[in-house]
């Protein structure tokens, strides 16, 4: 085998370990957000009205006392964390899981979105509370 040959085996050996991973991530975060507490949260969030989910957000989904309250359990190497965009799509929180080292891909986001079109978060408010905690530093 030639070295562009090796190069090109490489590279779809690679590919052959991202999607993999990518797919075992995802039905991690299939099966997790289907489980029934976790739907009953996610009832729980859409009976809110649309301009307090981020607060639910906040108050219920990055909070593990009330989680566990509800009975969700966050399986290991999954987290549930606040997300934003720069062009400010309607994003409330996402379910997030790492991939291994080493891949060329870093890790798997599945995003849930408020209809009524209001992000939980803007971006220009995520970067300036970032700066100021590293300002605090």
């Amino acid at each position: 085998m030639n070295e562009t040959d090796q190069l090109a085996a490489s590279v779809d050996q690679a590919n052959v370990e991202v999607e993999l991973a990518v797919h075992a991530a995802m039905s991690d975060i299939t099966r997790f957000a289907n489980t029934p507490e976790f739907r009953s949260v996610l009832s729980e969030i859409w009976a809110v009205a649309p301009s307090r989910r981020a607060e639910f957000v906040v108050d219920v989904l990055l909070n593990a006392k009330e989680l566990a309250a509800r009975g969700v359990s966050i399986p290991k190497g999954l987290t549930i964390q606040r997300s934003t965009f720069r062009d400010n799509r309607p994003t409330l929180f996402c379910i997030v899981k790492h991939l291994p080292p080493g891949l060329l891909w870093e890790k798997v986001t599945v995003t849930f979105d408020n209809p009524s079109g209001e992000p939980a978060l803007l971006y220009k408010d995520m970067v300036r509370n970032i700066r100021s905690t590293a300002e605090m530093l």
